[in-house]
């Protein structure tokens, strides 16, 4: 997704600050403010209001060795979001409550482990259900494979079993 020249501008900015931050032995505030006067015609970084200017003055920077431009994180192409369960609170409206039920079980059993979680990882429930034996419909045995965000309704009450009953096996073993 393409950042916005707004949000270009302020990270040009952010960078312009942290490496006048780095360098602030070397260059006084009467070089620093000289150097924005000289490349971008502005006196402070408040009233820069281009990216161009922006980019002039980083590069006056690179060029005279002053501080170290910002190291850019490889984006991990598996990182999970920062939010896995975020899914359950935009399916649609038939599934959506079974949804919120799987997501309290995955509460409810990360409550029971040892040391305590807030809520189970979403991998480890599709784990669980990837393990159980399955579920008996028209006279087959069904198993349930598909991701949870992908699930229908009929899987949806299998998983809450599955989980529910995995819940009763932790409180029993922790009450025993």
């Amino acid at each position: 997704m393409a950042m916005l020249p707004a949000d270009q501008l302020k990270r040009r900015i952010v960078a312009i600050r942290t490496r006048r931050h780095q360098v602030a032995e070397l260059l006084d505030d009467a070089a620093y403010r000289a150097l924005l006067q000289r490349t971008a015609g502005v006196n402070s970084t408040t009233q820069i209001k281009r990216l161009a200017q922006a980019d002039t003055v980083l590069r006056e920077f690179d060029r005279l060795g002053l501080g170290q431009p910002a190291k850019r994180r490889p984006v991990q192409a598996d990182k999970k979001p920062a939010n896995e369960w975020a899914f359950v609170f935009s399916l649609p409206v038939e599934t959506q409550a079974l949804a919120k039920k799987i997501y309290r079980c995955a509460q409810k059993i990360g409550a029971l482990q040892e040391p305590k979680v807030r809520i189970m990882p979403k991998a480890w429930v599709e784990g669980i259900i990837a393990q159980s034996k399955g579920y008996v419909r028209n006279g087959e045995v069904c198993k349930v494979v598909a991701p949870l965000e992908t699930c229908g309704p009929v899987h949806m009450h299998v998983l809450i079993q599955i989980l529910e009953s995995w819940a009763k096996k932790l409180e029993e073993a922790k009450h025993a």
